[in-house]
């Protein structure tokens, strides 16, 4: 990954689906036909914001959410994605 103002920038987005990333900021992927994916991640408290930026154009994923508990942030999509649905995200504490 690269760097970031926070430091190494995650990147699990050639594996989509659940994932570990410790990094405050990174990019990751709902797999094609699924809708939501889970973020392993030990900067994630359960009173953390999760900034989510959509990277990727889908015909029928169109709108998101996050949830998040300590240590785990999940990312849900509206409807399944027609192909892989990519976004960056940045924990906010």
């Amino acid at each position: 990954g690269g760097k970031s103002f926070h430091g190494t920038v995650g990147d699990s987005t050639g594996a989509p689906g659940n994932t570990t990333l410790n990094t405050v900021t990174g990019k990751s992927a709902i797999a094609s036909t699924a809708t939501t994916m889970t973020l392993t991640n030990s900067n994630i408290a359960s009173t953390s914001l999760l900034h989510i930026t959509p990277l990727d154009i889908d015909a029928t994923a169109t709108e998101w959410k996050y949830s998040v508990s300590d240590g785990v942030g999940t990312i849900t999509v509206n409807a399944a994605a027609t192909a892989t649905w990519k976004f960056s995200w940045q924990v906010i504490n």
